[in-house]
């Protein structure tokens, strides 16, 4: 006996195929390895380095891909160009890999004094810095990646690809507020001021230190630094064409400079020190930004500096005062 199938079962069936299909195409475009073709055999440092490694891959990225926290270093990145970027956490004095988490859905970074948050696709999970193993996980509803975190007063901030900004519990991981980013069409006046999504952000203590988004090499930002609870300028510098993202720490605010220069600026009055330079400067692709990943960041509690350069699959760690 034949079984008839009417035309709404093959739309169905239809509408299914092309899903799944496109599916796996996606799959294959957002987690796929980094491709490693540095352009340069390697950098030299003005400053002696305690170590360096070359077998770590991290992509081009706005977001926090950088972190240090408990002796250890974590990246989102790969240790091979046959491998999908994930979490990696690596001792801050060797460089060597402790634990690895995750998939290449593993997009931003967050810490407060005891946990790492991780923003992946659609939900936030928070590990304990020493492991790997969970603490807790959040799925978002209706969000796709997650593109920036921030920890204040022992709630995480989350931004995301998606209708509203969340707010939750850092301990637990309840959903304490949902924000809409929009409403009638126009910004939403409650959205906290941390949250731009043009901007990135460190807090140290009070203070708060915006810088526009690195992007294209011909954009010239700045930093700015604000009292958090009186939001006065404390001081400002720019106009400054930056690689990287800032790392604010009470040793300073660090950042990589197109002309390869590693500059810190002083917490109280943005005073610039060019600390170490980098030869040769990082390579750009002026028609679609950055094609290799530039990260740096800091431990102040051990007196150390991160600093990672794609064109040349570097990462580099070295003490400062």
């Amino acid at each position: 006996m034949k079984v008839r199938i009417s035309p709404l079962q093959w739309l169905g069936f239809t509408i299914f195929i092309i899903f799944m299909a496109w599916s796996f195409v996606s799959d294959l475009l957002i987690q796929k390895p980094i491709p490693r073709a540095p352009v340069i055999t390697s950098h030299n440092s003005s400053m002696t380095s305690l170590w360096v490694r070359t077998d770590y891959l991290m992509d081009s990225s706005d977001h926090t891909q950088m972190i240090a926290l408990g002796n250890k270093l974590f990246i989102i990145g790969s240790a091979s160009d046959k491998e999908l970027p994930r979490l990696i956490a690596l001792d801050v004095y060797t460089g060597n890999i402790i634990w690895q988490y995750g998939d290449a859905n593993v997009n931003v970074l967050a810490i407060s004094e005891t946990i790492l948050f991780v923003g992946q696709v659609g939900q936030v999970v928070a590990l304990n810095p020493d492991n790997g193993t969970g603490v807790w996980s959040k799925s978002l509803p209706f969000s796709r990646s997650v593109t920036k975190l921030l920890v204040r007063d022992n709630m995480l901030y989350v931004d995301t690809v998606g209708g509203n900004h969340v707010i939750l519990d850092a301990e637990t991981g309840n959903i304490l507020q949902e924000i809409a980013y929009t409403v009638d069409n126009a910004p939403n006046n409650d959205i906290p001021v941390w949250s731009d999504k043009n901007m990135n952000l460190e807090f140290v203590g009070n203070i708060m230190y915006f810088q526009k988004q690195t992007g294209y090499p011909d954009y010239k930002g700045e930093i700015i630094a604000l009292d958090e609870f009186s939001r006065n300028q404390i001081w400002s510098s720019g106009p400054l064409s930056a690689a990287t993202r800032i790392a604010a720490s009470p040793l300073g605010v660090f950042v990589l400079g197109l002309d390869g220069k590693l500059l810190r600026f002083s917490p109280t009055d943005g005073a610039k020190d060019p600390i170490i330079q980098f030869e040769p400067a990082p390579i750009l692709r002026h028609e679609d930004g950055w094609v290799y990943g530039y990260h740096v960041a800091v431990d102040s509690d051990n007196q150390l500096l991160f600093v990672y350069l794609g064109d040349s699959a570097q990462l580099f760690a070295f003490h400062i005062q």
